[in-house]
């Protein structure tokens, strides 16, 4: 299942680190003291923190930071029940099970954090790979609420930094800011089989001056943008600068003024 993943393995739900994975315990202490050992030990072998399957989720409220280079690899997500309203409570049971799920309860948290520390390291690797996260729901039909949180958010933080950043089956939906926010510094970043869905800002996101030689392939964005007020906040993907960049098979759909906007110095889709 975890193909070359498979090395220095630290499962979330194991001693010490003792994650419930319940849908009400808060478990963002125990999944981030494992992240901030498997970054310990990166070094010395490439270390991967295994979020397994679970009936409920594995709920946060707080971000996850990742420094150091290392793997989140589970065992993929999957998305049921009368969701696409936003109707539903995403910890009720029957409507995200079955799979590898973060939960961001907060209502103004990002997700997941990636960015070096100390800065001064030049560049590190993260693979993300089969697992969902999800942001704050209502119940009450008025889409994801809060006042800020984005899902993913990639920023090496300075122009000289970078944070290559490999995103495989993984989906990311309804966080009041963007599904997927790269700031600065992501060369060589690729994001395979990512689905996007109903972010209140732009799906996808990306920006900034040092970033290139990025790809997608089957990227998937649906109903983004539907709190944004200009076209770079509502649109299902919004690319502004770098070079070299390349979308295989992208479908944007339903988003909420612009399906995908494009602006560099080179880019290709096909």
């Amino acid at each position: 299942v975890y193909g070359s993943y498979a090395t220095n393995m630290i499962n979330i739900m194991d001693p010490p680190w003792n994650a419930r994975c319940d849908g009400s315990t808060d478990d963002t202490a125990a999944i981030q003291a494992a992240i901030t050992y498997a970054e310990s030990i990166s070094t010395s072998g490439w270390a991967t923190v295994v979020i397994p399957p679970s009936n409920r989720n594995c709920m946060l409220t707080d971000e996850l930071r990742i420094t150091k280079s290392i793997n989140i690899v589970g065992i993929g997500g999957v998305l049921a029940g009368a969701d696409s309203d936003y109707t539903t409570d995403a910890g009720a049971d029957g409507v995200l099970y079955g799979g590898s799920t973060l939960w961001q309860s907060a209502n103004n948290k990002n997700g997941i954090v990636i960015r070096q520390n100390p800065t001064g390291t030049y560049k590190i690797r993260v693979n993300l790979a089969n697992f969902q996260i999800i942001g704050h729901l209502t119940t009450a039909g008025v889409g994801p609420i809060g006042t800020s949180g984005n899902g993913i958010v990639v920023d090496a933080g300075d122009v000289a930094f970078n944070a290559e950043v490999h995103l495989d089956n993984v989906a990311v939906s309804y966080f009041r800011g963007y599904c997927i926010d790269l700031a600065e510094g992501f060369f060589g970043s690729s994001f395979i089989n990512v689905q996007t869905n109903g972010c209140g800002l732009t799906n996808f996101y990306s920006t900034g001056t040092s970033q290139g030689e990025w790809y997608t392939q089957n990227l998937r964005t649906f109903g983004g943008g539907s709190s944004g007020t200009v076209l770079s906040d509502q649109s299902g993907l919004y690319q502004s600068g770098g070079s070299r960049i390349s979308h295989y098979g992208l479908s944007a759909t339903s988003n909420f003024q612009c399906q995908a906007y494009f602006n560099g110095t080179s880019f290709s889709l096909y």
